[in-house]
């Protein structure tokens, strides 16, 4: 890993996506737990509009934390 690269990390693993939303939690599961609970909650409808996508035979990439 290049420096750049672990610097990316490093501030990832400070800083996750969600945590000004939910507050910091002590471990990896109860934080994306939380956060999901949250953005569902405000966002609804993201769950039923990803439903109504085919995704088999497709490769996705997921570039958030949903």
């Amino acid at each position: 890993m290049t420096n750049r690269e672990e610097d990316v990390k490093t501030f990832w693993q400070e800083n996750p996506v969600g945590e000004n939303l939910t507050g910091k939690a002590e471990n990896w599961e109860k934080h994306f737990s939380r956060y999901d609970r949250y953005r569902y909650a405000s966002e609804g409808h993201i769950l039923k509009e990803l439903d109504c996508i085919d995704f088999r035979g497709k490769k996705v990439l997921e570039i958030g934390i949903g």
